[in-house]
């Protein structure tokens, strides 16, 4: 399937701080694979909470599949494509079916 969604993050406004709200978008695309396989792809971009910075631009790559019926598996990588965003991050998830 195919998914595309934007964002507006409200921060607050703490005495003397330099943050403030911002936008973001992404989108995505996962397909099933015979057996209940998800594969996907991903993509963020997110305005920086500082006034003055560029925003980040990352893509995710990630795999999901179930370890039993009740539970599945989430492994990602994820890199930036500016400056601005993280060099790589990568990591797991699990998730428990409960009815």
């Amino acid at each position: 399937g195919l998914r595309a969604g934007g964002r507006y993050r409200f921060l607050g406004k703490p005495a003397g701080s330099a943050l403030r709200n911002t936008w973001g978008a992404g989108g995505g695309m996962s397909y099933r694979l015979p057996g209940g396989t998800f594969i996907g792809a991903d993509y963020d971009w997110q305005q920086s909470a500082r006034s003055g910075r560029g925003a980040s631009s990352e893509v995710t790559g990630w795999v999901n599949f179930g370890l039993t019926r009740e539970v599945r598996m989430q492994l990602f990588a994820s890199t930036g494509l500016n400056a601005n965003s993280t060099d790589f991050a990568g990591g797991l998830s699990l998730s428990v079916r409960l009815n």
